[in-house]
């Protein structure tokens, strides 16, 4: 799993960016459940990444409420582990 940060979240567009990219071994197309205070509040799925941040869609059923800028989320994979660089 990782810790990272919101950066932003658009509910209306179902787009969250957070503050870890390729550098921290995010790739396209991963999925992640979203864990804020151990609790899970849903799923994304990466769509856009950059050294340092990465743009996400956000899967429906997610808790938009448990999700705002500066919160702090853990991001556990959906399979495997997140690649090493």
């Amino acid at each position: 799993s990782l810790k990272t940060r919101v950066i932003s979240i658009s509910p209306s567009q179902g787009l969250i960016t957070f503050s870890v990219g390729q550098d921290s071994g995010i790739r396209a197309e991963q999925g992640f459940s979203m864990r804020v205070n151990e609790k899970d509040v849903g799923k994304i799925s990466i769509s856009l990444v950059d050294n340092s941040f990465c743009i996400a869609q956000i899967q429906p059923g997610s808790d938009l409420d448990a999700l705002g800028r500066g919160q702090v989320v853990t991001l556990v994979p959906f399979t495997g582990k997140i690649s090493a660089r």
